[in-house]
């Protein structure tokens, strides 16, 4: 399995630190594995801090690692939902934002171009 970078987005960044939010129906395990983020080495950066909702749970994880070969999460801590089944419908874009989502891809991730997905 391999991240889907429509599903990354960025929280928060400042002084080179972002925070990240994925999400995805692949089970927790296979989200933290060796491998799973490395079509995205071009995005993540050693340090940042990842908001994780998955089909098998939520995680918070800091990434270890991030190169132009690899990317290694460690998981700060983990839940698993009673209902892994369920994601919550994302929510309207508030007014005025510009016409994009939460999804918008800042750099090439599994060798496709940069784009804005708009709403």
């Amino acid at each position: 399995m391999a991240c889907d970078c429509t599903e990354l987005s960025v929280v928060g960044y400042a002084n080179a630190f972002t925070i990240w939010h994925y999400r995805t129906a692949d089970p927790l395990t296979a989200v933290l594995a060796p491998g799973y983020f490395d079509g995205a080495h071009r995005l993540i950066e050693t340090g940042d801090l990842m908001v994780l909702n998955t089909g098998g749970g939520h995680a918070l994880a800091f990434v270890l690692r991030a190169d132009r070969r690899a990317v290694a999460l460690q998981a700060l801590g983990a839940v698993e939902p009673a209902d892994t089944g369920s994601h919550r419908a994302a929510a309207a874009p508030p007014p005025g934002h510009g016409g994009l989502t939460r999804r918008t891809v800042l750099a090439p991730c599994n060798g496709r171009p940069a784009a804005a997905v708009p709403s």
